[in-house]
């Protein structure tokens, strides 16, 4: 299945016609891109593009993640309050796996998470699950 091959899952809007992402993505080096490009579409005409700009490099790295690192299918939720922009990315994997032993973590795997921690209002993993959830202060566009 390609990007493109997206499934849309029910997807609603609130009584301001602001859009509520619910979609599952496929296994792929490009889901990532077709991830950032959805968000343009459906976010780029409601939220400013400070926050637009946001949300695409923490669910750009968030998808990235689960691609590289998780396995099964990716699903990519978001809502936007009108004040903020909430969000998961979650996968069929186990969730995070502490690496074992003092081997040291690469430097390399934690930039992206670096981006995350310094762009999301706030951020975490769901214990026990491979799911990451986060938040972004953004205002609608008047």
């Amino acid at each position: 299945m390609s990007p493109a091959d997206a499934s849309p899952a029910p997807t609603d809007s609130d009584a301001d016609g602001v859009p509520n992402i619910a979609v599952r993505l496929p296994r792929d080096r490009a889901t990532a891109a077709a991830a950032r490009r959805l968000l343009r579409t459906r976010l780029g005409p409601v939220v400013p593009e400070e926050t637009l700009d946001d949300a695409l490099i923490v669910v750009s790295e968030l998808v990235s993640n689960a691609v590289v690192h998780g396995s099964g299918e990716i699903e990519l939720r978001i809502a936007f309050d009108g004040t903020r922009l909430t969000g998961d990315v979650a996968d069929e994997g186990r969730g995070f796996v502490r690496p074992q032993g003092d081997r040291a973590p690469d430097p390399a795997d934690a930039n992206g998470l670096y981006l995350v921690e310094r762009i999301a209002s706030a951020w975490g993993v769901h214990d026990g699950c491979a799911q990451v959830w986060f938040e972004i202060p953004g205002r609608r566009l008047s």
